[in-house]
């Protein structure tokens, strides 16, 4: 039995309840078990999610999919990276209104 089979049969799921619920035919599920091809990488994600596969799982599919889990491990990287350079400004943002929040507070305290 190959990984994705036994990640799905481990879910308590049938092919036709992972094709309704990540929105494919039960020929595509079967697809993707039997040749691990995949027409996105969004598919492949959905598919893990559902599963609950744990990184390790992960890494096994993405390397049956695409020779090599270094790419995705990439990917996620930018991701993460650009997630930080978010919580960064939001970060200085806040602060920044604090602080003009704080000069206000203070001058109203002194116009008494």
């Amino acid at each position: 039995m190959g990984i994705l089979k036994h990640l799905r049969v481990d879910a308590g799921m049938t092919q036709e309840e992972v094709a309704q619920k990540i929105g494919v035919t039960r020929n595509t599920v079967q697809n993707w078990e039997s040749t691990y091809t995949f027409r996105n990488k969004k598919d492949l994600h959905l598919l893990m999610d559902l599963y609950n596969a744990n990184p390790t799982q992960r890494a096994m599919v993405l390397t049956l999919a695409y020779g090599d889990a270094k790419t995705e491990a990439y990917d996620f990287a930018v991701l993460a990276n650009e997630a930080i350079d978010a919580y960064e400004q939001v970060r200085e943002a806040l602060i920044n209104a604090l602080d003009s929040l704080h000069v206000n507070a203070t001058l109203l305290n002194h116009a008494d």
